[in-house]
């Protein structure tokens, strides 16, 4: 299995579902699921903790966050 980084950022909104680069370069997983209001569920892949963002911690700006996903590859 090997991995593929984008040439570009996008949103975590934006972002596919599955392993992405966070602005400070952690290894992170945004899932399918999230709540009502729009927060995605996206956690750390190193320490399993919740992916949150700069503050204000609001949903927004969550979805606003700039991330690079990660293609696998086989």
């Amino acid at each position: 299995m090997k991995f593929k980084r984008a040439n570009s950022a996008v949103t975590l909104a934006e972002c596919p579902i599955g392993l992405f680069i966070s602005a400070d370069g952690g290894l992170c997983l945004k899932t399918e699921y999230g709540n009502n209001e729009g927060r995605i569920d996206a956690y750390i892949v190193s320490s399993g903790e919740f992916f949150l963002v700069a503050n204000p911690q609001t949903t927004e700006n969550q979805r606003r966050q700039m991330v690079t996903p990660v293609a696998v590859t086989e």
